[in-house]
């Protein structure tokens, strides 16, 4: 998927005991820029994935600014927040790494 077409890249995240997520830490896409890193609570990603955002999971390229290397993007299952190929029961981020 082209950068130009995403809302948002999830560089890590916080879960909770339960295993939901607590805050992911992502880059807004502004037009043609993206933000520095933004904390978003699961209450917020959420919202924004039902509105119809796209997010991936990825990370920003070492001293390229703009670059990214994108990975699977997140979806909204059962009230569940995942990316990639995984079924859990609860919400799960495939290779995104914890904060």
């Amino acid at each position: 998927m082209p950068l130009k077409d995403l809302d948002g890249i999830v560089e890590a995240v916080r879960y909770r005991q339960d295993g939901s997520i607590e805050a992911v830490r992502y880059y807004q896409r502004r037009g043609s820029v993206w933000s520095d890193a933004l904390l978003l609570d699961r209450a917020g990603l959420l919202l924004l994935l039902k509105d119809g955002r796209k997010f991936v999971a990825g990370r920003r390229k070492r001293d390229q600014g703009g670059e990214f290397d994108v990975g699977a993007a997140l979806r909204c299952e059962d009230r569940r927040i995942r990316s990639g190929a995984t079924r859990a029961n609860r919400d799960h981020l495939e290779n995104v790494p914890i904060f």
